[in-house]
């Protein structure tokens, strides 16, 4: 009787083993990375920012470009940056302003609105634009 209950405490240690032996080899072929994978992974990562910074860097030098001088002139136009890029005062260089535009500028084909910028589209889109002026007591009033 210990024999047989020795045997088949022995079997399932071995099943066991074998069970787990064959999850980490899945689990492994799965999620290991090798020196390789690695590699590629910071080339990508690189080649990534590289991607990103060249976008930054098209966005501020856009009314440079042709594309933006066929509709807009560049003097009329104010670098912001975030969240969206431009601010142009359409005609401001001619000495009358007829309108203003909030331009993004998009390098690349998939580049689409984030999630500000579409919120700022939609503030507009419903009308929601307004002119405020602001005064601020000077330092010397505040003392």
């Amino acid at each position: 009787m210990n024999e047989t209950l020795y045997a088949i405490i022995v079997t399932c240690l071995i099943l066991a083993l074998v069970f787990l032996w064959a999850r980490h080899a899945i689990y492994r072929n799965r999620y290991y990375l090798c020196d390789e994978d690695l590699e590629r992974a910071r080339r990508d990562a690189v080649r990534g920012s590289h991607i990103t910074k060249g976008g930054q860097i098209a966005e501020q030098l856009a009314p440079m470009f042709p594309g933006f001088c066929e509709s807009f002139n560049p003097k009329d136009a104010r670098f912001l940056g975030h969240p969206i890029d431009f601010v142009v005062f359409d005609g401001l260089e001619e000495g009358e302003v007829q309108s203003v535009v909030l331009l993004e500028i998009k390098s690349g084909n998939g580049a689409g609105l984030n999630n500000r910028q579409r919120q700022v589209k939609r503030a507009i889109d419903a009308g929601n634009v307004r002119f405020e002026t602001l005064r601020l007591a000077s330092l010397s009033e505040s003392s």
